[in-house]
């Protein structure tokens, strides 16, 4: 029997070439980077706040308008959104005549992933801008992402308290600050629509102010005296 030798070696050069031309082992794709840069657990839960440094004058009271209204228009939007990422939250208010001067904190207990969701939304809404071009607000602080530095539940109550008040405080402190929150979403809602935003919330302050004085004995520290069984406590201020 003769063979071809032509037809065999093109025989041979077509089976080596589809030997070459073999899918070679992929190589594994690379990582995508994550939404915040440098984040070591997105998942973690711990405290972060946000903090916004507010004009004040030394040499007289401190307006807190412009934290009510930084509630009303900043914070109550993020809350209607994120809440359910968020295991605990609360306000802190502050103006001493220190290095740090008048604050208005929104401190959440959630991951860094929501937190830095939350960062964005303050840094985006046009009201910060417009608070910020005015003066109203003079910096704005954010806890790092990167760094997980409170991830207990007690871990922004009072050092001095026991640790049964330190872990339970924050619910307490939360539904307070709920309160307050809603206060402020209802008494905007019964009134007229003014185009001054800040005379809308100055208003609110007032009201506020005039109903922590006149209800809060009752309202407030009377109800919250019953749930504790009326027993005595030292008071100071």
């Amino acid at each position: 029997m003769r063979f071809n030798t032509h037809w065999l070696t093109l025989a041979l050069l077509s089976s080596l070439l589809l030997s070459c031309a073999s899918p070679q082992p992929s190589l594994p794709p690379k990582q995508q980077p994550i939404i915040a840069a440098n984040i070591a657990d997105s998942n973690t839960i711990g405290w972060r706040s946000v903090s916004f440094h507010l004009q004040w004058q030394r040499d007289s009271e401190p307006d807190w308008t412009i934290g009510t209204l930084i509630a009303g228009e900043i914070i109550a939007p993020i809350l209607s959104e994120l809440r359910p990422q968020i295991t605990a939250w609360r306000f802190h208010r502050r103006a001493a005549d220190d290095a740090t001067g008048h604050t208005f904190n929104f401190i959440v207990y959630s991951s860094a992933h929501t937190a830095e969701k939350i960062y964005a939304r303050v840094t985006d809404n046009s009201n910060t801008m417009a608070l910020k071009q005015s003066g109203q607000i003079t910096a704005i602080v954010f806890d790092p992402l990167d760094r997980n530095l409170k991830p207990k539940r007690e871990d922004t109550s009072d050092t001095t308290w026991p640790p049964a008040i330190k872990k339970t405080w924050p619910v307490f402190i939360m539904g307070a600050s709920q309160m307050w929150l809603d206060l402020i979403m209802q008494l905007k809602s019964e009134l007229p629509n003014d185009n001054n935003l800040f005379n809308t919330y100055q208003t609110i302050q007032q009201q506020i102010t005039a109903l922590w004085k006149q209800h809060g004995q009752h309202a407030w520290l009377h109800h919250l005296n019953a749930v504790y069984g009326y027993s005595p406590i030292d008071m100071r201020f």
